[in-house]
């Protein structure tokens, strides 16, 4: 399944709008708009202190935002109206509701150390960026890449995965990345929080949009009901 993971804002309590003409489907399609764009807001809360999730490069919580190219789409029909708004950043789906990454005929380069930013985010795309690394075993089995500090190599050894050789080292080396065959995210739950916290204020922005026209027509304001997909990592 895609990573492309999506809220959904649905409209209840409506009579078909259909008898209504069309001022207010307009009128309630702008105030679906804006809780989406209030749903992007609260995506990014969560990536601040106390929030479900730590801030790193930011590519994440903009993923949510217009601007950072997330995908809106809003239908009022004769039958209701409904909005929704999407992330096609890859790692929108997996950090809401966990998962395994699993390697795919390549073991998984994890960044340490000096490989990663103060902020936690990776500082090159892949360890064939940085020069002079090499492949060590530890005694404990764990595959390493890593900088020779005054550390002398004593030959290698082939080991299953291509051409890839590990090496015994004496004296000090700098771990770079981890070589592993699967990385587990653990759930965070961060779009459930944001569109708990956007329903807080959803019917007031449907009443400031849409408000003055229903009380005009006699209707009672309707009522957003926000929903998840439900997912299974790839």
């Amino acid at each position: 399944m895609s990573d492309f993971v999506r809220l959904r804002v649905d409209l209840s309590g409506l009579k078909p709008l259909a008898d209504f003409g069309k001022s207010l489907p307009r009128t309630l399609e702008k105030g679906l708009r804006r809780i989406l764009i209030e749903f992007g807001n609260q995506v990014a809360t969560q990536f601040r202190p106390g929030g479900a999730l730590r801030g790193r490069s930011g590519g994440l919580a903009r993923s949510w935002t217009t601007r950072g190219g997330a995908v809106l789409e809003s239908s009022v029909k004769s039958t209701g109206a409904t909005a929704s708004i999407g992330s096609k950043h890859p790692a929108a789906a997996i950090q809401n509701y966990g998962g395994t990454v699993n390697s795919k005929g390549k073991l998984l380069a994890i960044p340490v150390g000096p490989a990663k930013t103060a902020a936690g985010v990776a500082k090159h795309a892949s360890p064939r960026e940085v020069p002079g690394l090499v492949f060590i075993k530890t005694r404990n089995g764990k595959l390493l890449l890593v900088k020779p500090d005054m550390a002398r190599l004593k030959g290698g050894v082939r080991v299953s995965r291509g051409s890839l050789v590990t090496h015994r080292t004496t004296g000090t080396f700098t771990t770079w990345f981890v070589l592993v065959d699967y990385v587990m995210i653990q759930p965070s739950h961060y779009l459930d929080r944001a569109a708990e916290e956007t329903s807080l204020v959803a019917g007031a922005i449907i009443e400031a949009t849409a408000g003055e026209e229903m009380a005009r027509l006699g209707l009672m304001g309707p009522v957003p009901q926000f929903s998840l997909p439900e997912w299974t990592a790839p």
